[in-house]
Order: structure tokens, then C-alpha cells, then sequence
């Protein structure tokens, strides 16, 4: 047996790769798994190796490798079965929606070293681009049990409770076109007009006691005759007192 140290790079990032050693009795589907973990990546996605020629030209399919298993031309081949050039080249692909490619290169082939038993990353160059270039969004269901969408039930309006005589008065008013809203607004503005016409009569009334100053002049005119009547001075009254002073004189003497 051998080990074979392969040079995994990634296709838009050369500065960043990996030196991997494997024994010669793995499979690819071993090489894939030891790809993944050297970089850090998850294993749920599917990778494919393609032959390549010295130029890094794609050739046939090799073998595919997903969670529910390999299958391809080389599922039960081993590495020493694939292995015919000491500078061999694969083409490897994974995830098909984020498309990320490798350059895989066997650089050495190492005499067997019984403290490996399948693979290890040897040499890191590079910090590996993250997995996922955008962050996966999760939606919360918005599905009932029953297969029906929840969605927001809308609050019923609420209804004015009126009293039998606000009713009556609400079937005497016209209709008003455009609901509940529309009458409520229509009760508002006659409770404004009945405020107006209260305003305006207590206005009249105030209006009703005042008075014109010549009305005032007669009021004024008639206190004046009735002191002059009353007054103890009058012409009338002291000519009867006198005429009385002289009979009572003549009698006495």
C-alpha cells in the first residue's frame, strides 16, 4: 500500500487550499468526505469528481457522492485502481446551488505509514470562503393542521348600543349613506346644531331686555312728575294753609 498527498484548491480562490494525504485503499467517496471536512463544510449537498487532463479540462463523470450514497463508474473502485499518473488530476464539484469547484492534484505518492488509517489534512493555506454566501432564511409556518394559511382574523367594528328613544330619533333622522360611521357623524353634527340654536336664543332674550334710551327717557320723566306731586312746597297746598291761618285769627279776637 501507499499514501497519496493530494493538493485541493479552490477554483476562485488559488491563495486557499489544502494538502490531504489518503491512503491508496480509500475511494473517492473517502477523498470527498475528507475534502469537506479540511475546509469545514457540511456533507448535506451533493459533490461530483471528473476526470481532468493536464490543462484542467473537464473529462468523463466519476462518481457522485450525496447523504443517500455514491453512485457512478468508480463507486467500488479504490484510489489505487484510478491512479495511473504520478501527477494525476480530478475535477471535483459540490452543492449545486452555491457551485463551488476544486482543482484536485496528486503531488506525492509516500511510502505506507501505519499511523494513518484513512486520511488527514497535513497543510492548510488560506482561510476558507464561508460555506454559504448568503445566510439561509427561515420562514415560520404560517400553516394550521388543516392545511389552511393562518391569517389575522379582523376584529368585528364596533356597534353603538342606543336607547329606545335614541333609536326612534335614529329612524325619524334621514339615512345617511356610507354605514354606521357616516350616522354616528350625522348625530355629532345635530347635537352642534341644537348647542347653536340654544346659543342663539338665549342671545334673543337678552335682547328682549334691553332698552332703548328714548324708552329710558320716558321711564326717567315720569319719577320726576311723581316727586313733584308728592313734594311739601307746592303752590296749591300753601295757599289752603294760609287762608285757614287768617279765619282762625279773626275768630279770636
Amino acid at each position: 500500500m501507499a499514501i497519496y498527498k493530494f493538493r485541493v484548491t479552490f477554483e476562485n480562490f488559488e491563495d486557499v487550499y489544502r494538502d490531504i494525504e489518503i491512503q491508496s485503499e480509500m475511494t473517492l467517496s473517502d477523498l470527498h468526505y475528507a475534502i469537506l471536512s479540511s475546509i469545514s463544510f457540511d456533507s448535506i449537498h451533493k459533490g461530483v469528481f471528473f476526470e481532468s487532463d493536464h490543462s484542467w479540462r473537464k473529462g468523463d463523470e466519476l462518481l457522485q457522492v450525496s447523504p443517500e450514497g455514491a453512485k457512478g463508474a468508480a463507486q467500488k473502485d479504490l484510489l489505487s485502481d484510478i491512479i495511473y499518473d504520478p501527477r494525476q488530476r480530478f475535477l471535483y464539484t459540490y452543492d449545486e446551488a452555491e457551485k463551488w469547484g476544486f482543482t484536485i492534484e496528486l503531488i506525492k505518492i509516500l511510502p505506507d505509514d501505519s499511523s494513518l488509517t484513512t486520511s488527514r489534512c497535513v497543510h492548510k493555506a488560506g482561510t476558507a470562503p464561508k460555506q454559504y454566501k448568503e445566510a439561509p432564511l427561515k420562514f415560520k409556518s404560517t400553516d394550521e393542521p388543516d392545511g389552511r394559511k393562518n391569517r389575522k382574523k379582523k376584529e368585528a367594528p364596533k356597534e353603538i348600543i342606543l336607547d329606545d328613544e335614541d333609536e326612534d330619533d335614529e329612524e325619524d333622522a334621514p339615512k345617511v349613506a356610507g354605514g354606521r360611521g357616516k350616522v354616528a357623524a350625522a348625530v355629532i353634527a345635530d347635537d352642534e346644531e341644537e348647542e347653536e340654536d340654544d346659543s342663539d336664543a338665549y342671545e334673543t332674550e337678552e335682547e328682549e331686555f334691553d332698552v332703548d334710551d328714548d324708552e329710558k327717557g320716558k321711564f326717567t320723566a315720569d319719577d320726576d312728575d311723581d316727586d313733584d306731586d308728592d313734594g311739601f312746597g307746592a303752590d296749591d297746598d300753601d295757599d289752603d294753609f294760609g287762608a285757614a291761618d287768617e279765619e282762625f285769627k279773626d275768630d279770636d279776637f
